[in-house]
């Protein structure tokens, strides 16, 4: 099945091309569709991990969170991140 591109996706495509960042309009819409089909598979992980916490909550296994226990460890870790040396 063939599927036109609007005038803007095709803007973009050449636009990306021209910068190097794709050799072909083949190359691009593969490698959009490669993105496009990673990101369905992050959601659908998301999407299977909230499903596991509903069904742990509904049998009573969640835990109660603390706002201000939640906001420390943010804070640690941007911290511990903040502490480590940049990549240059």
């Amino acid at each position: 099945m063939d599927q036109k591109l609007t005038p803007e996706q095709s803007n973009a495509i050449e636009r990306l091309i021209e910068a190097g960042v794709f050799a072909s309009r083949d190359e691009a819409i593969a490698q959009s569709f490669e993105w496009l089909k990673d990101e369905a598979d992050k959601l659908d992980a998301i999407r299977k991990k909230i499903e596991t916490s509903l069904r742990q909550s509904a049998r009573g296994e969640s835990l109660t969170l603390d706002a201000d226990e939640i906001w420390q460890q943010v804070r640690e870790r941007l911290n511990k991140e903040a502490a480590q040396p940049s990549v240059t």
